[in-house]
């Protein structure tokens, strides 16, 4: 990963507000192990590696903890795991998060495909891998050019499971 960067950010977005709650930089694993780059590069050594997908949970989790209002999760692809969406869901959330275009879905009527060819299996209008979705007031949504959105899964007491 050379010289790059890379944060987790977690912010909440409201008609009225948005505001950044928390970020953590980001540690590939590579770094995480080698002491004489954490050295150079000043890293603490309370910094320990945990993927982008468990920083935002722990993230999330602190939030709620906290008192942060919220009922939706919204990220791009690097969070579309299913242990991550898995505890979105037991923490009562809903949840939208963007997939490759090369993800493999279940429609539903069971038969796997890419996001654009079950698309055109539902019948959906050509150039958009998935319908526009409105999330409910202050909601977000991560569709938009270049990217695909996994059907939203809104939040209720009885969650379940979407088909992946």
């Amino acid at each position: 990963m050379g010289l790059c960067q890379v944060a987790v950010h977690l912010a909440v977005v409201t008609v009225t507000t948005r505001v950044l709650l928390d970020r953590a930089l980001y540690l590939p694993a590579d770094w995480a192990a080698d002491e004489e780059r954490r050295l150079l590069a000043g890293v603490p050594d309370e910094v320990v590696f945990a993927t982008e997908p468990q920083q935002a949970l722990a993230m999330v989790t602190e939030a709620l903890a906290a008192g942060t209002p919220a009922r939706w999760f919204a990220a791009d692809e690097v969070y579309c795991g299913r242990e991550l969406r898995q505890d979105i869901r037991a923490l009562n959330l809903g949840y939208t998060v963007g997939v490759a275009a090369t993800h493999q879905v279940t429609d539903g009527t069971g038969r796997r495909g890419k996001p654009a060819r079950c698309s055109t299996r539902c019948g959906l209008h050509s150039g958009c891998a998935w319908p526009p979705v409105t999330a409910p007031r202050g909601g977000a949504s991560t569709t938009g050019p270049g990217s695909t959105s996994a059907p939203t899964t809104p939040p209720t007491d009885r969650m379940q499971a979407p088909a992946f």
